[in-house]
């Protein structure tokens, strides 16, 4: 695939149900939060997102998202903006109620909890052609297209191109997927955390929106020195240099980090985003549209994912047990 042509019939797959589903989850999300009185991280989230969104498009050409019900510009839909709201406030959500959110525990497990949210929607997208990644070779997402592109990029008007370093970043993948675009969402994950910790977990909009939407990026960034320092000294590539920071910092966590705890209360509204999201994913890919078109081997891991994300949200939930619940049974 060498981008969406203007020449060539688009594949839409099923993207109006995945702009319905995400916006579903944006609505729930919202009315979650409005209880929780947490109306402005979710706002915050969603600048974040948009602003994201943009410019990674406008300054580097990352991706292209396929045409939706409603755009923000060419290659930015409705859902590739929408989905990064109820993941993220799911993940921080169930974060908090598995360790002490002063814990330096916290960014680090929400930086998995993120990625186990978006992995499985990120797995089937390509294959779905629900969005494309650069091109190995040419550089060009799409063309010809309305949408303007700042520096380097800039001088190739009426088309969605893709910068070296982008090209060069992105260009080892698993099922398609960059193994760059995974550790993405890691970092972001704990970048969010972490900035909540240090701003004192703001209610504040305005410093929320520092909070979330500053702050947070930058952090997230920090987290390429890891592995560009593996990559450089041990001369692997970046899916291995990938695989061992998330397992090194995983595994340290679990070792060396506070034991997870069970929740004080049940409270099952914890569970209603992931189990919807991955829900409707596991349906698309095991018996929908997907069924025909993506491998067995994503299909497994996707559900490998999808299990692992709902049964730690269902703790997180207290479904299983609660801190009350055990101390009924040890008296």
């Amino acid at each position: 695939m060498e981008g969406f042509q203007a020449t060539r019939s688009l594949h839409w797959g099923n993207v109006p149900e995945l702009d319905a589903i995400f916006a579903l989850l944006f609505i729930v999300t919202c009315a979650l939060a409005a209880q929780r009185g947490q109306v402005a991280l979710v706002m915050s989230i969603f600048i974040m997102a948009l602003c994201i969104e943009q410019a990674s498009i406008r300054f580097g050409g990352t991706h292209c998202h396929a045409p939706s019900v409603f755009d923000f510009s060419d290659c930015s839909s409705l859902n590739s903006v929408l989905f990064y709201i109820p993941w993220i406030y799911s993940a921080l959500a169930s974060t908090a109620r598995l360790v002490q959110k002063r814990s330096a525990a916290f960014p680090l497990l929400c930086g998995f909890m993120l990625m186990a949210q978006g992995l499985v929607y990120e797995l089937q997208g390509p294959s779905m052609e629900w969005w494309l990644w650069p091109p190995r070779v040419g550089g060009v997402l799409r063309s010809p297209s309305t949408i303007t592109q700042f520096g380097d990029l800039s001088t190739s008007p009426h088309q969605v191109s893709t910068s070296p370093h982008v090209t060069d970043a992105l260009a080892e993948r698993v099922f398609g997927v960059p193994a760059m675009s995974i550790y993405f969402h890691f970092a972001l994950g704990v970048g969010i955390a972490a900035s909540l910790q240090l701003f004192s977990f703001p209610t504040s909009f305005f410093k929320t929106l520092v909070c979330v939407g500053l702050v947070s990026p930058i952090l997230a960034l920090l987290w390429e020195v890891p592995l560009r320092s593996v990559c450089v000294l041990l001369s692997v590539t970046k899916s291995h240099a990938v695989a061992a920071v998330l397992l090194t910092v995983y595994f340290s966590t679990q070792l060396l980090g506070p034991s997870l705890r069970w929740p004080a209360q049940r409270d099952l509204s914890i569970l209603l985003l992931p189990l919807v999201s991955h829900g409707y994913f596991q349906y698309h890919a095991q018996f929908g549209p997907g069924a025909s078109r993506l491998a067995p081997d994503l299909k497994l891991w996707s559900l490998v994912v999808s299990l692992f994300a709902v049964f730690a949200n269902a703790r997180a939930a207290g479904l299983f047990y609660t801190e009350e619940k055990l101390a009924t049974k040890t008296q």
